[in-house]
């Protein structure tokens, strides 16, 4: 049942803990060690990222990119094929499974192609991919439609990952070290979390209420802020 499931995602949790902290040798040097600073835990970290023009236009890219993560669609997923193709739980944990294979297509997908084309191709590439993705779902009539859009998925799912390398880089120029860097990056996608699945939610109301017939908008939203992202992206020297 759905009580045992949770019960064992925690076990498995715990023993990935357990196995990492006896396996995995600290990497931090004595040196490079500070005190704990609890004010520094803080919903609001994020906003470092936005005292220097590189950081921020690599962190809005990351934020723009993000509201299509999966974490942020399975809400609006379910209610789409439920309304849209007739989906029950069982046909909707299916496609969930299919999406879960695309993003581990998606690993060696993007590990290939920045190998080939570099970082700054391979977001390009995976953005446009996303995008047809997201259009492709919130056109979706039929199991065709559905599957073209889980083959796009398979190039899109990890299209942060040049552009979190960037902010690496960026942020260490700027005084940030690479633990502050990331923690920033997860806090800024964790806010953003907090209201994207609720703002799909509503958009997803309003375009299928007094006669508006719509229900794809979500995607199609989606589809454009990625874009938007890419756009943000150019602006940003890769040198």
């Amino acid at each position: 049942g759905g009580a045992r499931s949770f019960q064992a995602s925690a076990a498995v949790f715990l023993a990935t803990a357990a196995w990492i902290w006896n396996k995995f040798p600290e990497t931090l040097r004595e040196e490079n060690k500070k005190e704990f600073d609890i004010a520094a835990c803080t919903p609001l970290r994020f906003l470092r990222l936005f005292q220097d023009k590189t950081t921020a236009t690599l962190a809005t890219t990351i934020g723009l990119q993000s509201f299509g993560d999966y974490v942020n669609i399975n809400d609006i997923n379910f209610l789409y094929l439920k309304t849209v193709l007739g989906y029950g739980q069982a046909q909707f944990g299916n496609f969930a499974i299919s999406v879960g294979l695309t993003q581990i297509a998606n690993g060696k997908f993007m590990k290939t192609l920045s190998q080939q084309v570099g970082g700054v191709k391979a977001t390009l590439i995976s953005n446009i991919a996303w995008i047809l993705a997201m259009g492709c779902l919130g056109t979706s009539r039929s199991i065709g439609t559905l599957a073209l859009a889980l083959l796009f998925m398979a190039g899109g799912h990890q299209r942060a990952t040049a552009v979190s390398a960037y902010l690496q880089t960026a942020g260490k120029n700027v005084g940030m070290g690479s633990a502050e860097l990331t923690a920033a990056q997860a806090n800024l996608n964790a806010v953003l979390k907090v209201f994207a699945p609720i703002m799909y939610g509503n958009i997803f109301s309003f375009f299928t209420s007094k006669g508006r017939n719509l229900p794809g908008a979500p995607y199609l939203l989606i589809a454009a802020l990625t874009a938007m992202s890419q756009v943000t992206f150019n602006t940003v020297s890769k040198k």
